[in-house]
């Protein structure tokens, strides 16, 4: 905090920062708030800094008293953040975790609800996963993970939401597509993607996917259930051969035996 003595207080604020200030001081004889985070800019290499404001005030009949704390909480912060991204992220491949995926299931379950739109569910889990890492060993498999991981999330809208659950399962929420073909197309471009080869410490490695598709309101009316349908159609998936999607409870025309990945285009 050296290199900002001798700088006026003010202009040291950023934009933000110099309106909450002057509110705060306005105020701060009738308010019960006695701390505020605020911005510094260090003019030096423009760095901003965290700061937190502590303020005693004090009055008598003809004088007033106002005793200012300031405080580097930089590297506090940087550990909220941190930890917020623990809380929300896959530790190991960035995405969306379990947590916020249920999260986000529910909130666009509710929306498509209110705007009478579609909401799709694809599962997917990875065929063969084991046996990457029984033959490579779990560093190779994490690896992995998290080159799979960037090639489902690959062209994805940025409304859709693109999850790790947990070992070698995934999870696609799609909003407002309401052609059930586009949606099976985009499972079918997802398996295509993962089919291609990984090379990794020297070893190429070869997966395939299985994914199971539900869709609201056609196959459930609620999340619980629409996780359930998905996740019994990935496994029929798997039965059915691997490497392939299902659709829940779907209609005969839009089931799946085999894809020819070279005509399907999005």
């Amino acid at each position: 905090m050296d290199k900002l003595r001798y700088q006026s207080f003010l202009d040291m604020l950023d934009v933000q920062s110099n309106k909450i200030f002057k509110n705060w001081m306005s105020e701060l004889s009738i308010s019960l708030i006695k701390q505020q985070e605020l911005v510094l800019i260090v003019k030096k290499g423009h760095r901003r800094v965290n700061i937190e404001c502590s303020a005693n005030y004090a009055s008598t009949d003809d004088q007033q008293f106002l005793t200012l704390f300031v405080r580097d909480i930089t590297r506090r912060k940087v550990n909220e953040r941190n930890l917020k991204k623990l809380a929300t992220k896959d530790a190991l491949t960035g995405l969306s975790n379990r947590n916020v995926f249920n999260q986000q299931l529910s909130q666009s379950l509710k929306r498509a609800n209110r705007e009478a739109s579609k909401v799709a569910l694809l599962f997917i889990d990875l065929d063969l996963f084991k046996s990457i890492n029984d033959n490579y060993g779990h560093n190779v498999g994490d690896k992995l993970l998290v080159l799979v991981a960037k090639r489902i999330a690959r062209d994805r809208r940025a409304t859709d939401v693109v999850a790790r659950l947990g070992g070698d399962e995934f999870a696609v929420i799609l909003h407002n597509i309401d052609k059930t073909e586009i949606i099976c197309k985009i499972a079918a471009v997802i398996i295509s993607s993962l089919k291609s080869t990984y090379k990794i410490e020297n070893t190429e490695c070869h997966i395939g996917a299985s994914i199971g598709i539900a869709i609201y309101p056609e196959n459930a009316t609620n999340a619980t259930d629409l996780v359930k349908k998905a996740d019994a159609a990935m496994y029929k998936a798997k039965e059915a051969g691997r490497n392939r999607w299902m659709l829940s409870e779907a209609h005969p025309k839009h089931q799946q035996q085999q894809l020819d990945f070279h005509e399907l285009q999005i």
